[in-house]
């Protein structure tokens, strides 16, 4: 988390499972870890945690993908960039068959990420809707 903090900025939160409730309740388990992590940049939040247990094993590939709005393409352009060092990139930041900025990677710890900017909407369900009624249109022509 550390790394999306100076990759994107904002301010960090952690809360490690030995420091938690979990461990006033007796945690004879033994975990550790981040049991709770919140990333705030701007209006966003990212939030993330460990693994605890044997009930969560991650298994690579199958854990996650993040997705993130922006709403500038200055502020895509930069995550990109910083995000993506040391990256294996599925898709360079680029204007995507919907009209939108689009990005996909996955990052040198393994996450897989979508970064995501449209200039005439800025959620990807907006941009879904002008995806949507491009295509109306297209179809309804002559």
């Amino acid at each position: 988390m550390q790394f999306y903090q100076a990759s994107l900025g904002g301010s960090l939160d952690f809360t490690h499972f030995p420091d938690s409730d979990v461990a006033d309740k007796g945690n004879e388990s033994g975990l550790s870890g981040v049991m709770h992590s919140t990333l705030t940049v701007g209006a966003s939040t990212l939030m993330a945690s460990d693994s605890a247990g044997e009930h969560c094993k991650v298994i690579p590939g199958n854990d996650v993908a993040i997705c993130i709005n922006f709403d500038s393409l200055e502020k895509i352009q930069s995550a990109f960039n910083a995000l993506s060092v040391d990256a294996t990139i599925e898709n360079s930041l680029d204007k995507a068959f919907w009209g939108a900025w689009f990005a996909q990677f996955i990052d040198k710890f393994g996450k897989r990420w979508m970064l995501h900017y449209h200039e005439d909407s800025g959620t990807c369900t907006e941009a879904k809707d002008v995806t949507a009624k491009k295509r109306k249109a297209e179809e309804e022509k002559p």
